[in-house]
Parts: structure tokens; sequence; C-alpha cells
């Protein structure tokens, strides 16, 4: 990697800019290079998170964790994710994609923030007192508010299953939204210079 060509190169953007009303810059050979250098590193962790995740998710609440209640919005995105896949490479068909087709974004929600519901939800006798006054109203959003405000957690998948493996909470979820905003900069070939850090 060529330092001076980079520390020339920028000097030159810096001198030209004072004169310029816009620079654009719409190739770069020398952050072509990086992120051609920094992908595979970064593509090799993406897949040990997608094997850990996955691994975690199996063995404590099993193969069809993404079937239970509460996790719909994410089965319905692996779904959609998933048909291209299998439209693409037609000899994995018969696989479990779930975290493969995923993006990290939706998954890390998954870990971060999903929460698996119990699948009966108690109504009280004064939550059904309010229901027939709702549905006598055509209430539909609040019926929908009120059914949804009973459900009882059953595993909060971050409290009750990934916390154990990470000491500073905080930490990790920093160290995850970075991860994924540094993954995202160089997988789509955004600018890049030897020093950033």
């Amino acid at each position: 990697y060529d330092l001076f060509l980079e520390q020339l190169k920028i000097a030159i953007k810096n001198t030209f800019k004072k004169d310029w009303l816009v620079c654009s810059w719409i190739t770069d050979e020398q952050s072509e290079q990086l992120c051609s250098h920094l992908y595979p590193a970064i593509f090799k962790v993406e897949n040990e998170i997608r094997a850990f995740a996955n691994k975690i998710l199996v063995h404590y609440i099993g193969k069809d964790w993404i079937k239970q209640s509460g996790m719909e919005k994410y089965e319905k995105s692996h779904k959609s994710l998933s048909v291209d896949f299998k439209r693409n490479v037609p000899c994995f068909a018969d696989i479990d994609d779930t975290f493969i087709s995923m993006t990290m974004e939706t998954m890390m929600e998954v870990i971060l923030k999903a929460n698996i519901y119990e699948e009966d939800i108690v109504l009280k006798q004064s939550d059904m007192i309010t229901l027939h006054q709702k549905i006598t109203e055509g209430a539909a959003n609040s019926i929908l508010e009120l059914v949804r405000d009973r459900r009882k957690v059953k595993i909060d998948i971050w409290k009750d299953i990934f916390e154990q493996y990470f000491q500073d909470e905080e930490a990790a979820k920093r160290n995850i939204t970075d991860f994924i905003k540094n993954r995202n900069h160089v997988a789509h070939n955004k600018l890049l210079n030897y020093g950033v850090k």
C-alpha cells in the first residue's frame, strides 16, 4: 500500500478544494484495494457471528425458534430474503438458511431486542368488558393494543440467553452496532484510507 500516494492524493484534493464548488470522488483504486483486503476478514467474523447466534438459539429454543410467538416479523423477513437465496443457489434449497439469508441488522435485532411470548394470552374479566366495548365501537386498534399489552414474555432473547456470554452489555451492543456499520461501509465499497480507525 502506497502511503505516500495516499497523502499526495489528499493534499491535492485539499489544495484544489479551496477553488472548487464541489469535489466529487468517483473512484479510488487505493480505497478499493483496502476494501478488498478487509472484506475477507469481515466476512469471516460475520459468519462466526451467524454461526454463534444460530447455535445458541437452536440450543436454548430449538430448531424452530423463528416460528415462536413474537418472531413473526423476523420469520417474514427471512422468508422474503430466502426466496432469492434459494432461486440463486438451488442446490441449497433444502437447508435451513435462516441466518444465512437474514441481514446482519435483522439478526442483531433478534439477538438484542426480540422476545418470545407465551402462546396463551390471559384476559381478566375487566379486559373482557373493555374488549366488548371496543368491539361495539369498532375500535380495532384499541383491541389490538389491549391484547398486545396482555402478552406475557416467555423469553427475552438478550436478557435470558445472550447476555450471559458478554461481560459488558453496553460495550457488546456498541461493538455490534459498530461492526455492522463498518461491515456495510467496506462491503459497499465506500471510501477508506489507511489511517482510518
